[in-house]
């Protein structure tokens, strides 16, 4: 894992959980995709910045998709719709 931390270290970005699922889901048509004939969750982010200004952020949504062990986008650059919105 530390070749993983160094390297976003060295790229100024972090990988986080996007946030509570359940709170998300009034977001919903945003924060899930179809993947597999499924409703997927984007659980996890990839973050650059913290502004919300497009220019001086970025964001990338994803999941990790167990059977085919691939990082599965549905999102990006910018910010999804959330609570601080």
């Amino acid at each position: 894992m530390a070749v993983f931390e160094n390297a976003a270290s060295a790229l100024a970005v972090e990988v986080s959980p996007t946030g509570d699922q359940a709170t998300l889901m009034q977001w919903r048509e945003q924060y899930e995709v179809l993947w597999g004939g499924k409703r997927r969750f984007l659980e996890c982010h990839l973050k650059r910045g913290n502004s919300r200004e497009p220019r001086n952020c970025l964001r990338i949504y994803f999941f990790w998709d167990e059977d085919d062990e691939l990082i599965v986008v549905g999102h990006l650059p910018s910010h999804l719709t959330n609570e601080q919105t």
